[in-house]
């Protein structure tokens, strides 16, 4: 089974969304290029919006998953890491 990473931040407007998305993956070295995403699905929820990047597995840089439900990027980085 897959594993599910995830992570929370803020866009607007929602037009934007897949842009930043994709955008936070190359940033945070998951993946190297746009082109690596081969679909995005954005769906509604009551927080807002979940946005699922769809990634074959040999595109994902594994080494850059750090074990953690990242919260936002400000801070130490610390916060929800499972192991130091």
């Amino acid at each position: 089974m897959p594993t599910r990473e995830r992570t929370a931040f803020t866009t607007s407007p929602i037009t934007s969304a897949n842009a930043n998305a994709v955008g936070f993956a190359i940033a945070e070295g998951l993946i190297a290029k746009a082109s690596d995403v081969t679909a995005v699905l954005v769906l509604p929820t009551e927080q807002g919006y979940a946005i699922d990047l769809s990634v074959p597995e040999e595109k994902i840089n594994r080494d850059r998953m750090a074990k953690r439900s990242l919260e936002g990027r400000t801070g130490c980085g610390l916060c929800g890491i499972e192991d130091m």
